[in-house]
């Protein structure tokens, strides 16, 4: 049977530290966080307009993915 390599760790930051630690030459080398939405809150004031579906025409307005 072969053996896998251990090459990545999604853990919470300690979990993370003391697996980086038991292996030499390891590191944490990326940290995220994950965010939770509350209570969402209204602008005020509040924006002109109205919600409407997305077109073709709205296209232009989307970042470049490059």
């Amino acid at each position: 049977m072969a053996t896998r390599r251990l090459t990545r760790v999604n853990a919470d930051r300690a979990t993370a530290r003391a697996v980086a630690a038991h292996w030499p030459g390891h590191r944490v080398d990326k940290e995220q966080r994950l965010y939770r939405l509350g209570e969402p809150t209204p602008p005020s004031p509040a924006p002109g307009g109205r919600a409407r579906p997305a077109t073709p025409a709205d296209r232009e307005l989307l970042p470049d993915p490059a």
